[in-house]
C-alpha cells in the first residue's frame, strides 16, 4: 500500500466484522409452487412495483444462496460471486441458471462422478498424492472427504448434475421472487437505481 492508503481503508477497517455478516442457515418454509422458467420470467419482468431492497436481501438468504454465493460484502465463496452478476447477465439468463441449474454447468463449478469397487461418489477432488485421490463429497462440508486409491477407480466421468440444487425458489411468493431478482440485479447495493426508479426492468 502507498502511505495514503491506510487513510482510505481506516473506516472500513475499524468496522466491526459482525456488521458484514448474515445469518447463513434459513429457516425452514413451506412449498409456494413449483416455478417454471417461464412463470419466473413472467414475475420479473411484468412486476408492477417497486423492489424491496431489506426483502431481497432476506430472500436471497431464504433460497440458501449466501451458503454458496458472495454477494457484496458477505457470503460464501463456494461457487461464484453474483455481485456483479446483474451486469453481465440477463434476467433471461439468471432466471434460467436458477431455474434450470443442470442445463449449463460451468467446469470450473462441475463436479466428478467416480466408480470404484462397486460405489459411486460424487464430488470434486481436493487432493492428488502418490497413488491416491481425495473427493470432497459434500461442497458445505470441507471435511467430507473419501479417500480412494486410483487402482481402485473403475471410471470417472464429468456430472450432468449441478452442485446448485433445483427448486430454490419454490418456497418463495412471485413478490419474494421479484425482490430477489432486483437484490441481484443490484449487486447487493441499496443505493442501485433499480430501487429508485423502475429503469433497467
Amino acid at each position: 500500500m502507498t502511505p495514503a492508503d491506510p487513510g482510505h481503508l481506516a473506516s472500513f477497517l475499524a468496522d466491526p466484522l459482525a456488521a458484514h455478516t448474515v445469518l447463513l442457515e434459513p429457516a425452514p418454509r413451506p412449498l409456494v409452487k413449483n416455478w417454471t422458467l417461464a412463470e419466473v420470467l413472467q414475475v420479473v419482468t411484468d412486476f408492477d412495483r417497486q423492489p424491496d431492497y431489506a426483502r431481497g436481501r432476506e430472500m436471497f438468504a431464504a433460497a440458501s444462496c449466501y451458503q454458496c454465493h458472495r454477494i457484496g460484502n458477505a457470503g460464501s465463496t463456494v461457487g461464484p460471486d453474483l455481485t456483479g452478476v446483474g451486469r453481465r447477465f440477463s434476467v433471461a439468463d439468471l432466471a434460467a441458471a436458477i431455474v434450470e441449474p443442470n442445463k449449463t454447468i460451468s467446469d470450473q463449478y462441475q463436479q466428478q462422478v467416480f466408480e470404484a469397487g462397486g460405489r459411486v461418489y460424487v464430488g470434486r477432488v481436493t487432493n492428488l498424492w502418490d497413488d491416491k485421490i481425495a473427493i470432497n463429497t459434500n461442497i458445505l462440508d470441507p471435511k467430507s472427504t473419501v479417500q480412494l486409491r486410483v487402482d481402485e477407480l473403475d471410471d470417472q466421468c464429468p456430472s450432468d448434475v449441478s452442485m446448485m440444487p433445483s427448486g430454490l425458489l419454490d418456497t418463495l411468493s412471485a413478490e419474494d421472487i421479484v425482490d430477489l431478482f432486483a437484490f441481484l440485479r443490484s449487486g447487493g447495493d441499496p443505493a442501485h437505481a433499480i430501487y429508485g426508479s423502475r429503469e433497467g426492468n
